[in-house]
């Protein structure tokens, strides 16, 4: 005789077989555009994790992260403004708003188009400058 009590058998394959109906009943979710961005947005939250994000609503890091590359999020650095305050030449702060230009990379096959306001705005390339310029200058500005 041994040490040991003898283990059932029946025990351990009722358990295993309850867990093989279990996970029979789960469903695969499925998550619409929409919900998928929104998900993704709250990780874009100052303070939020990818991680405590996925554990609100129960799908594994691995998916989100996924989820985040599919719609572009986490591919490069996300850019960050900074406050900037103009001195005008009397020596006080300007209240004009400042334009300043070459911040943003011009999007392949883009090009820019200045307004007659000082703004510019991106075009695709070959666009007429003049069209453009007309469809983004607000009526009653020049």
């Amino acid at each position: 005789m041994r040490g040991r009590p003898p283990r059932s058998t029946q025990s351990s394959s009722a358990a295993a077989s309850d867990v093989y109906k279990r996970q029979e009943k789960q469903q695969r979710r499925s998550f619409s555009a929409e919900e998928k961005l929104a998900i993704v947005m709250e990780t874009e939250r100052p303070g939020a994790t990818v991680s405590s994000v996925a554990r609100t609503h129960g799908i594994v890091t691995s998916v989100l992260f996924r989820w985040r590359a599919e719609l572009g999020f986490g591919k490069a650095a996300r850019a960050r403004l900074a406050g900037v305050t103009v001195d005008n030449h009397a020596g006080g702060h300007s209240a004009q708003p400042v334009v300043l230009h070459n911040i943003l990379p011009i999007p392949d096959g883009m090009m820019t188009v200045e307004l007659g306001n000082g703004r510019r705005v991106f075009a695709p390339k070959g666009s007429d400058v003049e069209e453009v310029r007309r469809r983004a200058t607000p009526m009653g500005e020049t």
